[in-house]
């Protein structure tokens, strides 16, 4: 990454946060290579492959460091092997200092060899200072949050809520809790790596509730490639999320550090138009089958002329559909099994179609 064509601050602000697990190792490594240059050395890239255990090599003031790049998770420790690799690096490369710079920290014995053998060492706190201070950042800044205005979109992504369901219970949890699903679409042109907040929602009397847990198996944060649409699921607690009223909004925060982009985006907790009658009888408004509907009407049938006449016959017929079949109860799991095939296959066509 060419960090002469990035907004830096921007860039940090929203790499920071997750110690810089939403770019590449190998990006980080040319993020601390800047870093370096910013201080006065001259830098040197090795090859990303065949480097002999150095990823860096600094010149200033006439003397040569090899430096050793870990773009760690901070449970995983550079351990005593690293150790021994930047001292093998720095034979090679006939260097004086040897030096390891890590998003995590070292293992006790790790530090214990560094002393020894004296090779320097940046574990996260030092190097966050380091950046701190050549960047002049402090954490009042990296945490402040009164210019992040909620944006409901951008060229990047695109949220839809696809389910609001009620009364759920987990193990955890004393109380009952409703569950949203929302989709979320990269639209960003490139695979980005991303790393999601717990949503808010905020209600239409201003109230705002955050959400309590993730709900299993769904997206949460990992690479979403161009193009590709992921499920999100999170839990709010049901006295915070008992009904969806028009104006109910769910704000989700999402740092993409390979986009510089830190964003609060901001979507609809419930469709536009609650006028879904046939899907309404069979499934209830805060169903997926009734979110889907909505989403196709809205975002396919209505914007082409054949869709909207197929909108407007389903609204005149569906009423004096739902009067001849409201005294047969029985039917109502045959309408749902119409429904639900009918979503899908009109949901199926356009996918084909949009191609």
């Amino acid at each position: 990454m060419d960090f002469n064509q990035v907004d830096l601050k921007k860039f940090l602000k929203a790499a920071i946060k997750i110690r810089f697990q939403g770019i590449s190792p190998y990006d980080f490594e040319d993020f601390v290579g800047q870093l370096f240059k910013d201080n006065g050395y001259k830098v040197k890239s090795t090859n990303y492959s065949g480097d002999f255990g150095a990823d860096l090599i600094l010149e200033k003031e006439g003397s040569i460091t090899v430096v050793q790049i870990k773009r760690y998770h901070e449970e995983n420790k550079v351990g005593v092997q690293d150790v021994n690799q930047v001292l093998g690096a720095a034979n090679f490369y006939e260097a004086e200092q040897a030096m390891i710079v890590t998003t995590s920290t070292l293992s006790g014995p790790a530090k214990e060899l560094c002393k020894k053998v004296k090779v320097f060492y940046w574990d996260w706190e030092i190097l966050k200072d380091a950046i701190y201070t050549t960047y002049q950042l402090d954490d009042e800044w990296l945490f402040d949050v009164t210019n992040e205005q909620p944006e409901e979109s951008d060229e990047y992504f695109e949220f839809i809520v696809k389910e609001v369901e009620v009364d759920e219970y987990l193990e955890d949890y004393k109380e009952a809790l409703t569950k949203v699903i929302l989709e979320m679409e990269n639209n960003s042109g490139r695979n980005v790596n991303v790393f999601l907040d717990l949503p808010l929602i905020l209600k239409h009397n201003n109230k705002q509730h955050g959400a309590v847990e993730w709900v299993d198996n769904y997206f949460k944060s990992g690479v979403i490639y161009n193009g590709a649409e992921v499920e999100i699921g999170c839990y709010f607690l049901e006295r915070d999320l008992s009904e969806v009223k028009r104006g109910d909004k769910i704000l989700i925060p999402v740092s993409a550090p390979g986009l510089s982009l830190l964003k609060t985006y901001i979507t609809d907790l419930s469709p536009s138009d609650d006028r879904c009658f046939v899907v309404s009888y069979a499934y209830d408004k805060y169903s997926r089958e009734y979110y889907t509907a909505v989403e196709l009407r809205d975002m396919y049938l209505s914007k082409s002329l054949f869709g909207r006449c197929i909108v407007t016959l389903y609204y005149f017929f569906s009423p004096y559909m739902i009067r001849l079949i409201t005294p047969f109860p029985f039917t109502k799991k045959y309408i749902k099994g119409v429904v639900s095939y009918t979503l899908g296959l009109v949901r199926s066509f356009y996918k084909i179609y949009n191609r």
